[in-house]
């Protein structure tokens, strides 16, 4: 369990890696809404409209859609000092996926609106939040990119690579669907290697 105060130290030095202000970093901390969120908790609903951004300060929440016949996709994880529900950046329309807690997790919620006025005085913050949506942008990308180009023996190696701590924390059900295999394929796979 983190306390408010600890978390708000997060906050701040995360943001005091980004940028050198000191009352920015101040401010931006004051701005966050700390929640602790149980394992298994749905954050975001597909069809609502969010209005926050969350960054992650402990655990792991996952991304997804229900397809048309009900299978569960996998569109993303995200973990420590990274952040979710970006989609709220991006578009006032209503969420096309869900984002669900994998574990118990830290996060620092950030109203949009709230945050507004400072992105528009501060172009430090306005470069740090362009790169976010960039990241978020760059990374649909890689991973179409992945889907198109590269076998699943060579999306699950991939994701080894890049983020060897998920493939051992998160449930392989949600490692095959990340990469779009059934978990008996995986398994197969994983033997293979």
């Amino acid at each position: 369990m983190t306390s408010s105060t600890d978390a708000k130290k997060m906050i701040y030095d995360y943001f005091q890696n980004l940028c050198t202000d000191a009352a920015l970093c101040s401010q931006l901390s004051e701005l966050a809404t700390i929640e602790e969120v149980p394992a298994n908790t749905c954050i975001l609903e597909e069809g609502e409209r969010p209005d926050c951004i969350c960054l992650v300060l402990s655990g792991i929440v996952r991304g997804f859609y229900i397809s048309e016949d009900g299978t569960d996709i996998t569109k993303c994880f995200t973990m420590e000092y990274q952040w979710c529900c970006s989609y709220s950046l991006l578009s006032t329309e209503p969420s096309p996926y869900y984002i669900e807690t994998l574990e118990d997790c830290v996060l620092a919620k950030f109203n949009v609106k709230h945050c507004t006025p400072l992105i528009d005085s501060h172009p430090a913050l306005r470069r740090t939040l362009d790169e976010l949506i960039r990241k978020v942008i760059l990374q649909g990308d890689i991973r179409t990119h992945s889907f198109l180009a590269m076998e699943a023996k060579e999306r699950y190696l991939h994701l080894v690579q890049e983020c060897p701590e998920l493939v051992v924390r998160v449930k392989q059900e949600y490692i095959a669907s990340y990469i779009g295999v059934t978990p008996s394929s995986l398994s197969r796979l994983k033997k293979s290697l």
